[in-house]
């Protein structure tokens, strides 16, 4: 598109400016107790961001944005509906709202699993790439090795984040109660979505990384086994940030695959090769 950079044009980052203004002025009313204004400020966040996500693309905006534009949506209801209810039902207005963001975040990267930690290529596809004229064998041989390589290395980087979901889950089990099992599938929905978010890029995997750090600490908290100073100044710094690099993630995945109309269904979405990343800005 004409006057963007990195995927992002000018509309687009007039409401990314107007989203960080509006959360500045959320995150100083948090450290000031909160209030009116956390209260007012909350709501408006998503939707600014859903602004910059359908002003930074054009029509046909495919599934790939649809669906993140539904998964801002529900984060939209997650900020909102608590505050209309009490007690244990406010905690689970958010996990719900959330739970289905997630998975809605979750369907949308899939077909993008090739160009992230998911994409542990066999040793046998890797070598029948390699070997296309005669003489080939060690060409063959050494794309063996890296094809084992790169399945290893994929599947050895999906570790740290089984890791945090299981930790998370070890310390709260004790304090959750008949909230446990919803804790382990938000957990497990979660943990998939930072993985796939790898396939947007660097900012895409940065942003699932960030979310899970953003859940962790809320669910630290709910849970009482850790309380930070400036708790909610935290959760709500990690949230925005998360939500704003997935987007913008999007927003260059969209850009680098052009204006076509299967953006995030098929085959043309399902891999950013390496010499492409190589080359992005």
């Amino acid at each position: 598109m004409r006057g963007m950079r990195g995927g992002v044009g000018a509309l687009a980052r007039a409401a990314l400016l107007a989203l960080a203004l509006v959360t500045a002025v959320r995150l100083g009313a948090q450290l000031r107790g909160g209030g009116h204004v956390a209260e007012v400020t909350q709501p408006l966040l998503m939707p600014l961001l859903l602004g910059a996500l359908l002003a930074g693309t054009e029509p046909p905006r495919g599934r790939l944005v649809r669906l993140f534009a539904l998964g801002l949506v529900l984060s939209w209801a997650g900020d909102t509906l608590p505050r209309f209810l009490d007690g244990q039902a406010q905690f689970l207005a958010m996990l719900g709202s959330f739970l289905l963001a997630q998975i809605v975040y979750a369907l949308a990267l899939w077909p993008l699993r090739g160009g992230s930690l998911l994409a542990a290529r066999s040793p046998g596809r890797s070598a029948a790439r390699s070997a296309g004229s005669r003489g080939a064998e060690g060409r063959e041989a050494r794309s063996r090795g890296d094809g084992t390589g790169r399945a290893l290395a994929g599947r050895a980087a999906v570790l740290p984040y089984l890791g945090a979901a299981a930790l998370i889950v070890g310390l709260c089990t004790p304090s959750a109660g008949v909230l446990l099992p919803a804790l382990v599938v938000y957990a497990a929905a979660i943990c998939a979505m930072a993985v796939l978010a790898t396939g947007l890029g660097v900012r895409g995997g940065i942003g699932g990384a960030v979310f899970v750090v953003s859940d962790s600490l809320i669910a630290l908290n709910t849970f009482d086994v850790l309380t930070l100073p400036a708790h909610e100044v935290w959760v709500m710094a990690t949230y925005v940030a998360a939500q704003v690099l997935l987007v913008l993630g999007v927003l260059g995945h969209r850009a680098r695959a052009g204006r076509r109309p299967r953006d995030g269904a098929g085959r043309h979405d399902a891999a950013i090769s390496p010499h492409r990343d190589a080359q992005r800005p």
